[in-house]
């Protein structure tokens, strides 16, 4: 019998590469309080937020040999580990992403988990 690693393995991300790609610009869609860990991260909020732009060159799906799609208009969460609970902002309000916290950033069967420390809206 082999011996089943997945529970033990996780990868990290390439934050800052991500926040480049997307020029660090999304659309707040939702939040909900995050309890945080004792003793490592402080309480906070996780964000559901929108990709308004991607630049990375995703490439060619070598099966079909089409171009792949970006990450545009996707969601994904982002937990801000900011010790509040809730923050004021509203649906379709523009947010950056601030000081990512990369010893707490994975990637794990598939799911994102980034973490950050702050979230400001963006100015145009």
């Amino acid at each position: 019998m082999a011996i089943k690693f997945s529970p033990y393995t996780r990868t990290q991300v390439l934050v800052d590469q991500f926040l480049k790609d997307t020029e660090n610009i999304y659309e707040f869609v939702s939040q909900r309080p995050y309890a945080g860990k004792p003793g490592k991260l402080p309480e906070g909020v996780i964000l559901t937020l929108k990709i308004v732009k991607d630049n990375h060159d995703h490439g060619v799906d070598p099966a079909t040999g089409l171009q792949r799609e970006n990450n545009e208009e996707e969601n994904f969460e982002a937990y801000v580990c900011c010790g509040q609970k809730h923050l004021s902002l509203m649906k379709k309000d523009l947010v950056k992403l601030v000081n990512p916290i990369q010893e707490h950033c994975w990637y794990i069967n598939y799911s994102p988990i980034l973490r950050f420390e702050s979230v400001e809206k963006y100015k145009k």
